[in-house]
């Protein structure tokens, strides 16, 4: 059976996928989705999935929202790590930045996980085996891929007369964040990134799908700058090659059509999967620390102001990439606008967001003429269902994006790092969002931006310029401008909707669901 075809969904042998999940938030439950999925797709398929102690509240109410499975017990559960998930102010977030830790975590797992033995679960500190059943796959993180690759090889050692299992890299990103990282047939980045050169450089970066763009703009945010990764950046594309058979992309195969091949060429086969997102359902609310507050907040706004009036303002759950001045100058336009907003603290709650900053949400949101309310973690599929959502400022997470889209909610974009700024960039491209760009600092001061020549301040007087030309005409978030971008978003979710459902990215998750065995 080749990569590229798909097998009857009578198949009915086993087969056996170790699904292995990081701790941020963004990925662990992009990877929960993509196990949950394919369990659906192949009612014979067999999953351990490995999931961190400080998720496992987490994703315990993560997984509680997908439809059930037949025979539940095909999912088996271990929790690897020793930080426990404490609960804190509603869905508990704990930092990212876990590779370290968790190669110290799992000293002596790879061995047991690869002959099937048994491994203490860090949450009930019972033992449990995987499914006694040859693997077939390791359906890894890409960020763990040293782990992957140990335990692929524990299997080649353990059973030398048998192909070891193939191992997949999962990707929560777009197809165009990927071919910027790995493939330098169409981007050069790596190279100018070992050269220390991308904060200085002014060459522009061609990926199809997404604008042309400066090499600086790709830290639109100084903090955030992945040239912070310079000693472990320039050997992606090999170790990556070398540690996996494959990338699983978390990004609509429609939207990535002419990148998978290119690729799949550098990072063997590519299955770009699209959203899996579990139908809303109450179990989300369960996430609020006041549950009925943040739903009795959205019933009020629809019955005051209206259908699509409310703004609903998140970061992310990484990085909070406001400073306090634009955050108080974005509090300012709300007010002087008279908007109802929701913002999720989100990493805001820990040492990722300055005291000062965190203060002031306190201090303003809610108060006077201010009509925001403040949640530390936000059911977001429910707030972007709601009738009363009517615009969404994101950080461009990959989540957030496609959650948005296929909840028909057009957005404003905040990017930090990392993939956000290629994903604000592809949305805006594609007429779904709208960037903000004088909230750029560090190399973006004084430089322009490619797509639209306009040059980058970054002061308080451009910021609210700025602002006030994306908010300021909206009357209740109902202007020409968010309806054009509205129009849009449902063209663009209905070509994601039906690619989920019955084109390339289905045609890929069936793949993924029957591998050929080892």
């Amino acid at each position: 059976m080749s990569d590229n075809s798909v097998p009857a969904a009578t198949d009915a042998l086993p087969r056996h996928y170790l699904v292995i999940t990081y701790p941020s938030w963004a990925h662990n439950r992009s990877e929960l989705a993509l196990a949950l999925t394919l369990l659906h797709l192949n009612p014979s398929l067999l999953v351990t999935v490995l999931i961190h102690s400080n998720r496992s509240k987490a994703s315990a109410l993560e997984i509680a929202q997908y439809p059930h499975i037949s025979q539940p017990e095909r999912m088996r559960v271990i929790h690897y790590g020793n930080e426990g998930q404490v609960e804190g102010e509603g869905m508990f977030n704990p930092r990212g930045g876990f590779r370290a830790q968790i190669t110290q975590e799992t000293e002596g797992w790879a061995e047991k996980l690869a002959k099937l033995e048994s491994v203490v679960d860090t949450v009930t500190g019972e033992h449990v085996q995987p499914h006694q059943v040859p693997l077939t796959a390791i359906l890894s993180d890409i960020t763990l891929a040293l782990f992957a690759h140990a335990i692929k090889g524990a299997v080649a050692l353990s059973e030398p007369d048998r192909t070891p299992p193939k191992a997949f890299a999962f990707c929560p990103y777009n197809a165009a964040f990927i071919v910027q990282l790995f493939v330098e047939e169409l981007s050069d980045y790596v190279p100018r990134v070992r050269r220390a050169f991308i904060l200085s450089n002014e060459d522009i970066l061609h990926i199809p799908g997404t604008s042309p763009a400066h090499y600086y703009e790709l830290a639109p945010i100084a903090k955030e700058s992945m040239t912070k990764s310079l000693s472990l950046r320039p050997d992606m594309p090999q170790m990556t090659s070398v540690f996996f058979d494959g990338a699983i992309i978390g990004w609509p195969a429609v939207l990535s059509a002419d990148l998978e091949p290119v690729i799949a060429k550098t990072l063997g086969a590519s299955f770009a999967v699209g959203p899996a997102l579990p139908r809303r359902g109450a179990e989300e609310w369960s996430v609020e620390l006041h549950q009925g507050a943040c739903n009795a907040y959205l019933d009020e706004v629809l019955r005051t102001d209206g259908p699509q009036s409310l703004l609903y303002i998140s970061f992310g759950s990484v990085v909070f990439a406001p400073s306090e001045q634009q955050l108080s100058i974005l509090f300012d336009i709300l007010e002087e606008l008279h908007l109802p907003f929701i913002l999720a603290q989100g990493n805001a709650q820990d040492g990722n967001c300055p005291p000062e900053v965190r203060e002031m949400m306190l201090q303003r949101v809610g108060k006077g003429k201010n009509r925001g309310l403040l949640l530390p973690w936000a059911p977001q599929r429910a707030i972007l269902d709601h009738p009363a959502t009517g615009l969404f400022l994101s950080h461009g997470g990959s989540n957030s994006a496609l959650e948005a889209i296929m909840s028909r909610v057009p957005m404003i974009m905040w990017p930090s790092g990392f993939d956000q700024p290629s994903i604000a960039n592809e949305l805006d491209t594609l007429g779904v969002a709208r960037e903000l760009f004088q909230i750029r600092d560090g190399p973006n001061i004084g430089r322009p931006v490619t797509r639209n020549d306009i040059g980058v301040q970054g002061t308080p007087e451009a910021i609210r310029e700025e602002m006030l030309d994306v908010f300021g005409g909206l009357r209740g978030l109902r202007s020409d401008s968010i309806n054009a971008l509205r129009a849009r978003v449902d063209e663009v979710r209905e070509r994601v909707r039906e690619d989920r459902e019955v084109g390339m990215s289905h045609h890929n998750l069936m793949r993924l669901a029957f591998l050929e065995r080892a």
